[in-house]
């Protein structure tokens, strides 16, 4: 069975029968970011912490250390590390010396993991990037700290063309919605969209502009799938979401 579960933060888990990928997996309430100033609010299951043990593929969007953990990345060795085609690709250049396997994902095309599961990775102008996962045919969106106005060339378009399909599932799902109940739940979407982008606003004024763009960008693979790599208290309930009818 397909599946996507949640531990928080910026990691999903993604299952085809066995657990197969992994998305910035800061295991957070052993092992703390920023010089010990920083660490999850809750306790990861163990059984979630087992299955992304069991991930053959790792994938980390960025350097900052709630996403790629000095501490946490160490359990993560003979296992296939993917990236995205970062400028200058330092992550890359950082970590594969020291015997970790890393493959940098090409970029805005979709890359098989499995036959039932696969991705395709954004890279944006902040060194961030997006990640979208095609789960039994299931889409999911892993934005982290990225924004669509910060991707490179190409990918803004692919991802308001995703809200579009977005748009159009939703008027599907709710072609039997009283017009009360469909314009409360339109209120309230838009107070929560209005309340995110002010507050990514208010992120981006600290940040101040983004850097522009320089150098070349390193070299992808040509193939279109990730080679397998062999894998060698209280709790928050993980969200699970099943992509089965």
């Amino acid at each position: 069975m397909q599946k996507v579960a949640t531990t928080g933060n910026a990691t999903i888990i993604v299952y085809d029968g066995t657990p197969l990928l992994a998305t910035d997996p800061w295991i957070g309430d052993e092992e703390p970011a920023y010089f010990g100033s920083w660490v999850l609010s809750h306790r990861i299951p163990q059984n979630l912490k087992d299955d992304i043990a069991a991930c053959p593929y790792i994938w980390f969007s960025h350097g900052h250390p709630d996403h790629l953990n000095p501490t946490s990345i160490e359990r993560f060795k003979g296992k296939k590390i993917l990236l995205a085609d970062h400028v200058g690709s330092r992550i890359h250049r950082d970590i594969a010396p020291n015997g970790f396997d890393v493959t940098i994902l090409p970029d805005r095309k979709w890359v098989t993991l499995t036959d039932k599961v696969k991705v395709h990775c954004i890279t944006t102008r902040i060194q961030d990037s997006i990640l979208l996962v095609d789960v039994g045919g299931r889409l999911f969106i892993n934005l982290n700290d990225a924004g669509a106005r910060d991707c490179l060339d190409g990918g803004c378009p692919r991802l308001r063309c995703i809200q579009q399909q977005r748009t159009e599932w939703f008027r599907e799902l709710m072609a039997d919605w009283t017009a009360e109940e469909a314009s409360d739940f339109a209120a309230h979407l838009e107070r929560f969209g209005g309340a995110l982008e002010q507050s990514r606003e208010q992120l981006l004024a600290r940040r101040g502009p983004a850097p522009a763009p320089s150098g070349e960008p390193s070299t992808s693979p040509s193939s279109s799938s990730v080679p397998s790599s062999s894998a060698s208290s209280s709790s928050v309930p993980s969200t699970t979401y099943s992509t089965e009818n």
